[in-house]
């Protein structure tokens, strides 16, 4: 998840699953108005004039919405949220600087989301089944602490799990 500071805005983008479906509707609908057909999203992203700007900011919303769903998820706060449409609303007030930091941002966030999971930097590294835990004891009301219980059980020397 890439965190974006984006015209006062916090930002998270992230390539889901659903966000990935998401952009590969927006890459046809592309491809179904141009000549030129089988653009990837990396070209679209990179395509100059109004069209390459719109794309650019649909798929920066699409992958706000599904960063905040995804901080959602975890039981984190959502953070703003900016839709695809917002972004395109601001395209007249953006700065080319703006604009290239908003392109990085996005791809930045598309090159982490097809990254392979052992690519990721040692401090990168997320246990998704701890979260998950956290997650449902935060939802629960439940506290980390003494209550907190783990134990196992103590292994014969050359036994093995789940046999007698």
């Amino acid at each position: 998840m890439i965190r974006f500071d984006f015209m006062g805005h916090e930002l998270h983008l992230f390539l889901s699953a659903s966000a990935m479906f998401e952009i590969e509707e927006l890459e046809d609908a592309w491809n179904a108005g141009h000549v030129e057909d089988g653009a990837t999203i990396s070209d679209i992203l990179s395509a100059s004039g109004a069209e390459g700007g719109e794309a650019l900011a649909l798929t920066a919303g699409i992958l706000s919405e599904a960063g905040a769903a995804a901080r959602e998820y975890l039981g984190k706060a959502r953070g703003d949220v900016m839709t695809g449409d917002a972004f395109v609303r601001l395209l007249p007030m953006l700065t080319p600087k703006d604009l290239l930091a908003l392109r990085g941002a996005v791809t930045e966030a598309l090159a982490e989301g097809y990254r392979e999971s052992g690519e990721q930097a040692a401090e990168e590294e997320i246990d998704l089944g701890l979260q998950e835990i956290e997650r449902r004891e935060r939802a629960e009301g439940k506290k980390d602490g003494p209550g907190r219980r783990f134990f196992s059980w103590p292994r014969r020397p050359g036994s093995q799990r789940g046999t007698r």
